[in-house]
């Protein structure tokens, strides 16, 4: 520490210095994704690499030990508390973890990205075979590292949100797993006609409505931006730069919207949890925890983007822009984007059967990290898993184990946080009517004053940052954690007022 420095102000100067370097390693990825040659991947690779490795030191150094012990007993603000709790597990974990290894999985990272990319365009599993086969070595090494007198899969889990693990989900899980395929069945019987989905539009047109979606939701555009990727996501790249990306043309006219719906949920928890004055550029003014971050995104895709009196105010805006639809009416547009169909891709599945995917790749992530299931073997315990839970054999390993790019990101342990986000969304929702009232909320979404809503977000979930642990900020707000009966509820529900 520098002659003078309190611990506490030489931990904000590292915290800041590791966010800074962060947001530098978000820009870089953020351009990986959206626009960067193919031929810059090895040079990228190496960007990326030394700047994990410099994240990593700075994260277990001399400097940081020191702050934290001392820093603890000099805090006194809840917000100061937050950045030494995220400053222990941080320093815990980095300490145990060499640079170099941080380094090579950011460049087996990049690598992979690129050969699921190809992977996925030309049906080919063996091209990201070993690249994920790297990856998941590596992840395997770092876990039995950081923790090894825990199973690498409870580790990796922890990462996401701390204190899931398997003994907590595979119950949870089983629970969900078999009420939705039970609800699947019964509702699924039913003829809903959303051939309309299927139309042709023009994606300059989509893009101008998505664009007018977000700004109504409440996104600042002087502090964020929108592009387009392969698979859309989005990335804090400063606390004025929240990117999100979207994709277009891929046959179903109603997947961009919930895309954009979907990312912005997310953008506006991260614009706004960087606003505190206390919270700005620091570790503390971020989500709480992924399945907290999954929360906000699914809760506007599905309780709010997927509701009639959503679609009551925002559907004549959307017949402007997409004239194609002016012969479908509102309940049959409504109706339509709530059809349960057992489907091969989770990115445009419906609200009901997209937590079986999530429960798919979990039981994919386990046999993989245990060791259980050989690499080569992999496609086909995908189709046959997803015969099996989702009632779909996929035709192609494009719309089977090759549609998502988290496993070439290494992001084992990350799919769980979905489904854990849908059920905390399914609490606050029922949390939010309760406080706002239900009338006022569908007046609201009639009438497009999408504020009554954001603003009990920024009240209760969104302003308080990283400040409570995920645990403590759903008891915080719901009086009650982990509920899925509640969410069972809920889906039944709205499913059976919807088609039965």
């Amino acid at each position: 520490m520098k002659e003078g420095e309190s611990a506490i102000e030489a931990l904000r100067h590292i915290d800041e210095k590791v966010m800074r370097l962060s947001q530098i390693q978000a820009m870089l990825e953020w351009d990986l994704e959206t626009e960067m040659p193919e031929a810059a991947v090895e040079e990228r690779s190496e960007q990326l690499s030394l700047i994990s490795q410099i994240i990593n030191e700075i994260s277990s150094s001399y400097e940081a030990e020191e702050a934290l012990g001392f820093a603890e007993n000099e805090a006194k603000s809840d917000e100061d508390k937050a950045l030494v709790r995220i400053w222990d597990r941080k320093f815990y974990y980095s300490s145990r973890v060499p640079s170099s290894l941080e380094a090579e999985i950011s460049s087996a990272r990049s690598f992979a990205h690129r050969a699921w990319l190809k992977a996925r365009e030309e049906d080919d599993w063996s091209i990201f075979r070993p690249s994920l086969e790297r990856l998941v070595s590596l992840s395997i090494e770092k876990a039995k590292l950081m923790e090894g007198n825990k199973d690498p899969y409870d580790t990796m889990l922890d990462q996401y949100e701390k204190g899931a693990s398997t003994e907590i989900l595979d119950p949870a899980f089983k629970m969900v797993g078999e009420a939705i395929q039970d609800l699947v069945l019964e509702v699924s019987e039913m003829q809903v006609d959303d051939s309309f989905l299927s139309r042709s539009y023009d994606t300059e047109r989509m893009k101008a409505f998505c664009r007018e979606v977000v700004t109504e939701m409440g996104f600042d555009w002087k502090r964020g931006r929108v592009g387009v990727s392969a698979h859309p996501f989005t990335t804090t790249l400063g606390s004025d730069d929240v990117g999100i990306t979207n994709r277009f043309n891929e046959g179903n006219l109603f997947a961009p919207i919930s895309t954009a719906i979907h990312e912005c949920g997310h953008a506006l928890y991260c614009q706004h949890a960087s606003l505190p004055a206390s919270l700005r550029g620091t570790s503390v003014g971020e989500g709480a925890s992924m399945g907290v971050h999954e929360s906000q995104s699914r809760f506007w895709e599905n309780m709010i983007g997927r509701s009639h009196d959503f679609w009551e105010g925002m559907y004549p805006v959307l017949l402007k822009y997409i004239p194609e639809l002016s012969d479908v009416s509102l309940d049959a547009f409504v109706q339509g984007i709530n059809a349960v169909r057992p489907s091969p891709i989770r990115v445009d599945a419906d609200e009901l059967t997209y937590n079986l995917h999530i429960i798919l790749r979990y039981e994919m992530e386990k046999a993989m990290i245990n060791g259980s299931v050989s690499f080569g073997e992999l496609p086909a315990m995908w189709n046959e898993l997803s015969k099996k839970i989702l009632f779909y054999t996929p035709e192609n390993d494009r719309e089977g184990i090759l549609q998502d790019c988290h496993w070439a990101g290494g992001d084992f342990g990350y799919f769980p946080s979905y489904a854990l986000g849908n059920i905390y969304a399914s609490e606050f929702y029922e949390t939010m009517k309760r406080d706002v009232g239900e009338d006022k909320l569908s007046e609201a979404l009639r009438s497009r004053s999408y504020s009554v809503i954001t603003e009990w977000q920024n009240e209760k979930i969104w302003s308080q940052g990283a400040i409570y642990e995920p645990v403590d900020l759903v008891w915080k707000v719901n009086g009650k954690g982990l509920d899925v009966v509640s969410f069972i509820k809920y889906l039944e529900a709205k499913y059976r007022g919807l088609f039965l």
